[in-house]
């Protein structure tokens, strides 16, 4: 199981996604929602090398947030919404790291 005080996406840690506080609706979809706008809004001063970087550790962080879908006592609707905003992420990554590369 990971760590529940690491930093899974942004400044969002690991507990604020298994925990049942906050709530799914709407606040930890909000916070998602309000990590990802400011991590996207950094992504311009990234080297490609720190993009490839990041995406590595996201997608590493995910397999490890999402390693027991089927566990009943997780808030799967939280997961779900962390899995989303990563994927979104991991995708802005990527489109900037081809931008540079073009």
């Amino acid at each position: 199981m990971i760590d529940l005080n690491k930093k899974v996406f942004g400044d969002i840690r690991a507990r604020e996604i298994f925990g049942s506080i906050p709530p799914a609706y709407p606040d930890t979809e909000n916070m998602l929602d309000v990590e990802y706008k400011r991590l996207v809004q950094k992504i311009q001063t990234l080297s490609s090398e720190e993009l490839k970087e990041i995406i590595n550790n996201q997608r590493s962080l995910e397999k490890q947030v999402n390693s027991r879908p089927g566990a009943m006592a997780l808030p799967q609707s939280k997961i779900k919404l962390y899995v989303d905003y990563n994927q979104k992420y991991i995708k802005s990554l990527e489109e900037t790291m081809n931008n540079i590369s073009n």
